[in-house]
């Protein structure tokens, strides 16, 4: 078991957790930045290529990143933190196999990595419940996916 589980050689990780407050962490409002932290070090243990965090804020994105204290503890793992609160980052997909949404926007950066067949993708979402939503507000439940273009792990 274990992140290497999930988690192959060489792969691209997009770590999302909820960083949608301008909160600091002792007033919960966002994924604790010490889990954060810690699945960004496991991800590099495993033989993550690359891991990158991102969040489509609520509040003010960089007042969200740095007083949630997720920017400082992804980086100070070796994560990439970029910005995601711009309609522009996201790309629209189609959802074969979705029941009722059949299209949604995905960050670009989730999807460099879908783009190519030599390299694969794992998206770990760190939520306060199996339900999230697109940038455009569409929601959608969590379950743990995968296939062959890569897998999404719901936390």
């Amino acid at each position: 078991g274990g992140m290497k589980q999930f988690v192959k050689p060489g792969q691209k990780v997009v770590v999302k957790p909820n960083i949608g407050w301008d909160k600091v962490p002792e007033l919960a409002g966002n994924t604790n930045p010490k889990l954060v932290e810690e699945i960004v070090k496991q991800c590099f243990a495993a033989g993550a290529k690359e891991v990158t965090v991102f969040d489509h804020t609520c509040d003010d994105w960089q007042k969200c990143y740095k007083n949630s204290g997720i920017e400082a503890a992804a980086k100070s793992a070796g994560a990439k933190v970029m910005p995601a609160h711009l309609e522009s980052y996201y790309k629209p997909v189609d959802l074969p196999n979705g029941k009722k949404m059949k299209k949604a926007k995905v960050h670009e950066n989730s999807l460099s990595a879908y783009c190519s067949s030599a390299c694969t993708c794992l998206t770990i979402t760190c939520t306060c419940s199996s339900t999230s939503h697109d940038p455009t507000g569409n929601y959608f439940q969590g379950d743990v996916k995968a296939d062959s273009a890569g897998t999404i792990v719901w936390l």
